[in-house]
């Protein structure tokens, strides 16, 4: 895994900005821009959510409490919150105004993604099920356990759900 990350021209490929630091040797696992652009959510694989400030391409803040690699990460749509979830079935929601964490949920086995859905009002995670959570109260709404092989992702679309 590479411990660095980089903005890219995609004409050129060239890389245009190179960020890298001394207390990420072991790489990361996921990275998912904010919604608003200025803002980058990294997954080590020290098991630990970094927030990067885009423009001046420093960590301006870390999540930590996750025992396992993580596997899904995913900002809410209004920007507020980021979930991650990771290989031991742990999924974590960060209140990034407060930065901590605010709600924990513990699953039966790996999961593989997290995402939420346009409106703000579900979050999916994936791995040997699917599952699909409110936001609010974050409760099981829908399971969807009929796969032979782990769904190592899954997205909402305008008219229903895509599994992969």
């Amino acid at each position: 895994m590479d411990a660095s990350w980089c903005f890219w021209d995609v004409e050129t490929a060239t890389c245009k900005a190179k960020v890298t630091s001394e207390k990420i040797s072991k790489g990361y696992t996921k990275v998912i821009f904010h919604p608003d652009g200025l803002i980058l959510g990294g997954a080590t694989a020290d098991s630990t959510v970094r927030i990067f400030d885009v423009k001046q391409q420093n960590n301006v803040h870390n999540f930590t409490g996750h025992e396992g690699n993580i596997t899904g990460l995913a900002f809410s749509e209004n920007g507020y919150y980021l979930g991650s979830a990771d290989e031991t079935g742990v999924v974590k929601m960060w209140d990034l105004r407060k930065l901590r964490n605010f709600h924990t949920i513990t699953t039966k086995g790996a999961l593989t993604d997290l995402t939420f859905d346009a409106s703000g009002m579900y979050m999916m995670l994936t791995g040997s099920k699917v599952q699909v959570y409110t936001v609010k109260g974050f409760s099981v709404v829908k399971e969807f356990d009929d796969h032979t092989n782990t769904v190592t992702s899954a997205m909402f679309g305008k008219v229903g759900l895509v599994f992969n």
